[in-house]
Parts: structure tokens; C-alpha cells; sequence
């Protein structure tokens, strides 16, 4: 659907990093994200599907390495780890393995400069990066405001911010408290 609304901004990009109007770009990247391990794992149980599931997962691929959202990525890389150990077994790790190989090298045929875009994003974090200062900052600000009720918590956004701080664990906290 995001993928629909925003056909004209995808197609027409004159940056390197997926900008929209229609849908955050982030959240549309885990979406993408979210549909590939759903492919891997329909290949692991119905092996057949390879071929289908594969050329679904092209442009989720591109979409994903798109929003360049390094959280994305290594979330994506960790369950997609632990689902292999954990549903594949060897059959699954081989079927995932060579699925990973053939998209990438199909991705990189479509879109040669996005492992440099996807490595660069990773290359980035110091600490003058501000999406990194931007993160410390809420991360601070979201302990304080547990602190401030850590029983029933209290808000939903980092106030300093305005932004939720991007941590599942301290945004339950400070939104929800201990209770």
C-alpha cells in the first residue's frame, strides 16, 4: 500500500535516502522488512515457493535498503538469524543462505550504489551524528521521565523531544511504568 501511494516519490528520488510524503519512510521499510522474513519463513515450510518469494522480496529488498534506518536493519538481521536457527535447521539454513545470495546479488544488479548507501549509514554513527545525539538525548530524557513516575508512567513522547525515543524497553517505561 505505502509502496502504491508513494509510486511517483520512489520512482522520482533525486536523493539517496527515501524521503515521503504519504508514509513515514521508516515505518514503510520495517513494513518491507516484516514481508521478507514472512517470505523466509513460507520458504522454510513450503520450499516450492522459492521462485514466488523471491521476486516478492526484490523491490522489499530495494524499499528497505531505501530508508537506510539502521535499526531496521540489524533487527532484521537478528531475526532473521534466529528464525533461520530456530525453524530452519540445515535444510532452512541452506535454502536461506542461497536465498540470501541470489537477492543480493539481484538487488545489486537493480541498484548498484545501495550497499554503498546501506554500509555508509553504518559509517555515520559517531558521536557527532545527530540521529545519534537525537537518540542519547530521548534515551535520557525517557529514564528521567520513569523516574519522575516509575509506577503508572506518563507519557507517550520523550518530552525534551517530542519524539518517542526509539527503545521499546524505555518507551514502556516511561509510558506505562512498572505496573
Amino acid at each position: 500500500g505505502g509502496m502504491l501511494l508513494n509510486a511517483n516519490a520512489i520512482a522520482n528520488m533525486d536523493s539517496a535516502r527515501l524521503t515521503l510524503d504519504k508514509v513515514n519512510p521508516i515505518s514503510l521499510g520495517y513494513v518491507a522488512s516484516s514481508f521478507i522474513l514472512f517470505l523466509a519463513l513460507l520458504t522454510i515450510f513450503r520450499p516450492k515457493l522459492i521462485f514466488l518469494n523471491f521476486a516478492l522480496s526484490l523491490p522489499l529488498l530495494i524499499i528497505a535498503g531505501l530508508t537506510q534506518s539502521r535499526g531496521m536493519v540489524v533487527a532484521t538481521a537478528l531475526s532473521y538469524g534466529l528464525m533461520m536457527l530456530f525453524c530452519g535447521g540445515v535444510a532452512g539454513l541452506g535454502i536461506s543462505l542461497l536465498f540470501v545470495a541470489v537477492a543480493s546479488v539481484a538487488v545489486l544488479a537493480l541498484r548498484p550504489d545501495l550497499i554503498d548507501i546501506v554500509l555508509e549509514r553504518f559509517l555515520w554513527i559517531d558521536q557527532f551524528d545527530a540521529s545519534t545525539l537525537g537518540r542519547l538525548q530521548s534515551f535520557d530524557g525517557a529514564w528521567v521521565q520513569f523516574l519522575d513516575n516509575p509506577l503508572l508512567g506518563r507519557y507517550i513522547n520523550e518530552l525534551s523531544t517530542g519524539f518517542y525515543p526509539h527503545n521499546m524497553i524505555l518507551e514502556s517505561l516511561m509510558s506505562t511504568g512498572l505496573v
